[in-house]
């Protein structure tokens, strides 16, 4: 899977199949309606094709990520996440505008302006995204 952070542009690409079926499994149930982790709130919203999450500590957002894997799915999410991180340009001190990932399945992840550190953050997005791709319809 292809991961995009769109504030700096970086892309890398996971693999996911060497995530372990366990932890895999016990994240289903926040993929399918989100949860907690700790101080952490997560919101999940999942359409045929596509899904995005949101990390929120209090009601202030950290950070969202999306994730498509089909193609509708990518033109709708990748609309969406635009929404998102155009009027936050100036913010985000963006070199070049970022690109729609050319392959699916791919996750677009998005720190907000009041992004706090989350040492586990990289991981948790790769994990909650493959545990939705595994719960996909």
């Amino acid at each position: 899977m292809l991961v995009l952070n769109i504030n700096t542009g970086h892309q890398v690409e996971q693999d996911i199949s060497i995530i372990q079926p366990t932890p895999l499994a016990a994240l289903v149930p926040m993929a399918r309606s989100g949860g907690k982790l700790g101080s952490i709130r997560i919101e999940i919203d999942r359409e045929p094709g596509h899904a995005v999450f949101t990390l929120f500590k209090r009601r202030v957002p950290l950070v969202t990520c999306g994730l498509a894997w089909t193609e509708p799915g990518a033109m709708e999410m990748w609309a969406a996440m635009e929404d998102l991180f155009l009027p936050l340009a100036d913010w985000m001190e963006l070199r070049c505008r970022p690109r729609r990932p050319a392959s699916i399945p791919w996750l677009a992840v998005l720190l907000l302006p009041a992004y706090v550190p989350l040492p586990w953050l990289d991981d948790f997005a790769v994990c909650l995204a493959a545990a939705v791709l595994m719960d996909r319809e």
